[in-house]
């Protein structure tokens, strides 16, 4: 069981750490518990800053794929898919996000950087 509201996840168990040490990894993931998860998002509803957290999150990881999209050809080809893999998810809902605002744009950007 869980002790802590926040715990780190360095990939698989034992290469995780090393791949970090090494440079190859970009670190540790931080992981929170569902419950804190769910509080953090009805207190961010009732903030009034969903729409601003959501570009911000949005436009981070349009960036990153920017930034990605030229060194999916060459020698960091794999560091850059192994980091792109780690935020499938995030680069998921940044594209539903920014079609469900109208920010065709950000979308159309996204998707090319990740093509």
């Amino acid at each position: 069981m869980a002790k802590s509201l926040l715990t780190l996840d360095f990939g698989s168990a034992r290469s995780g750490v090393e791949k970090v040490i090494q440079g190859e990894a970009e670190g540790p993931r931080l992981l929170m518990l569902e419950t804190l998860r769910e509080f953090a998002v009805e207190q961010l509803a009732s903030s009034g800053e969903v729409d601003a957290l959501e570009r911000r999150h949005r436009d981070w990881f349009v960036a990153l794929a920017e930034e990605a999209e030229p060194n999916l050809r060459g020698p960091a080809l794999v560091r850059w898919m192994t980091r792109l893999g780690a935020e499938n998810a995030n680069f998921r809902i940044a594209l539903e996000r920014s079609l469900d605002a109208g920010a065709v744009d950000a979308a159309l950007r996204l998707g090319a950087a990740l093509w």
